[in-house]
């Protein structure tokens, strides 16, 4: 559905959002906030990207690094050794505090793990040398945002990717949990968050299906 399709169901769900109670600017707003909400939690815009591994630097900071970076995707960040990509394994600063307890001044060499927090990569050991492309992060993307009443969500265009259409009804529990409460002060406003969680969740499920995966992994049939 393109943004002036999500507004006018929004405003038949929920009754009294009306032009004159929730303006078009505003209700855009909201729209915005669940789509970007909905690529968070279920990493729907995946997307994969280099960027400079730099001798003797331990932390990255993803958002300079990678300027449309929103979240982890579970492939993570991968190191390349001059010859090939290698994956590394994704830690807590708790786990090296146990495992490793002097590894913030531990000596550089290839990186074998790192460590996330909030909008920093950390990696260990720090590498030892200089290197375009040589980190790669695995990640989900923020969604273009809609300028025009003909865009569609996620990709802020008037092109469809029809893939992402199944996030539409989640929209919609997204705008009533919201909406509710801004007209009625006796909405009940956890009915409707447990209700987008549970179809974020299910919409999350029906993205990740992959049916065409498990046909193949069964095998050739054969007559006996």
């Amino acid at each position: 559905m393109t943004r002036s399709d999500l507004r006018a169901l929004a405003r038949l769900t929920v009754s009294g959002a009306k032009k004159g109670v929730v303006s078009n600017t505003n209700l855009n707003l909201l729209i915005e906030l669940g789509i970007l909400d909905l690529a968070n939690f279920s990493v729907c815009l995946k997307k994969n990207a280099t960027f400079t591994v730099t001798a003797e630097t331990a932390d990255y900071v993803i958002s300079t690094e990678l300027t449309d970076y929103l979240t982890m995707d579970k492939p993570g960040l991968w190191w390349y050794d001059g010859s090939n990509w290698k994956q590394l394994d994704a830690v807590t600063f708790a786990y090296l505090d146990e495992n490793f307890p002097l590894w913030r001044d531990d000596s550089s060499d290839n990186p074998l793990r790192y460590s996330l927090n909030g909008d920093i990569i950390t990696v260990h050991p720090k590498p030892d040398t200089t290197l375009a492309a040589g980190f790669k992060l695995y990640y989900g993307h923020k969604p273009t945002r809609m300028t025009n009443d003909n865009h569609y969500p996620f990709v802020g265009s008037t092109t469809e990717r029809p893939h992402l259409s199944i996030f539409d009804d989640a929209i919609l529990k997204y705008l009533k949990w919201k909406l509710e409460p801004m007209i009625n002060k006796d909405a009940t406003v956890n009915f409707n968050e447990q209700a987008y969680i549970k179809e974020r969740r299910e919409k999350k499920a029906l993205f990740n299906r992959r049916s065409d995966i498990k046909a193949k992994l069964q095998g050739p049939k054969f007559r006996k």
